[in-house]
């Protein structure tokens, strides 16, 4: 169930490869599912280990805002506590903004809370990337203009990578895998270095821009007046 607006970015898809859509929250919002097997491509579902965690399958990309993440279970799902506290350890020490993260646990449920604060200050991948196995589970928006960006592909297969960028900062970025492309969530300015080919090139981005990265590195700096993440979307 999805109950935040959704805009379609780029037409009908990008590339032949992915098709991303804004979805944009008022509080109290919510996006959700009664069933782990209604994610999209559940066929390539990776558990970790013999853990009831799983390598998330969702296309949600966190933008803007603030989101409440809730996973729900019960006795069929047979999540203990050791999938509890190995979720917590994977959030600890792949997520830079972890220690800004408040967290709820019960007998049947793992409640947490993520704002858009410009904690990711360099390249990771994105912080939802493991999640508890858990049938129910919903995002919640916390605030208005909460936005996501659904990436929907037409070949599974992308991994996707987040870094916070400061009002008229920059930061050196190494392209990653093969096919990539940068979606930027203020406006930007991408620079690609001079080789013995080309001369250095300064391309511009508006907000929620989505554009195939060739170049083996570039720069990219924030030229608006709020905090931009920008994603990488590469394969």
């Amino acid at each position: 169930m999805i109950e935040f607006t959704v805009e379609s970015i780029g037409g009908p898809n990008i590339d032949g490869e992915f098709q991303l859509s804004i979805l944009a929250a008022k509080t109290g919002q919510t996006i959700s599912r009664t069933h782990i097997s209604e994610q999209p491509n559940f066929d390539k579902i990776e558990y970790l280990e013999d853990y009831k965690i799983n390598k998330s399958l969702n296309n949600y990309l966190f933008m803007k805002g603030k989101v409440k993440v809730c996973y729900e279970w019960d006795e069929t799902n047979g999540i203990e506590q050791r999938d509890i506290d190995k979720i917590q350890e994977i959030y600890s020490v792949n997520n830079l903004e972890d220690t800004h993260t408040p967290r709820t646990i019960t007998d049947n449920s793992l409640t947490y809370e993520i704002d858009h604060g410009g904690y990711v200050t360099e390249w990771r991948e994105r912080s939802t990337n493991y999640e508890l196995s858990s049938h129910k589970s919903s995002i919640t928006s916390l605030q208005d203009d909460t936005i996501l960006i659904c990436c929907l592909q037409e070949d599974y297969g992308y991994k996707f990578y987040n870094v916070d960028i400061q009002p008229d900062e920059s930061i050196e970025t190494n392209k990653i895998g093969d096919t990539t492309y940068l979606l930027v969530g203020e406006d930007c300015e991408v620079t690609v270095p001079a080789t013995n080919r080309r001369i250095k090139w300064t391309h511009a981005f508006n907000q929620y821009d989505c554009k195939k990265l060739v170049s083996s590195k570039c720069s990219i700096k924030n030229i608006s007046n709020n905090i931009c993440r920008v994603v990488m979307i590469c394969k």
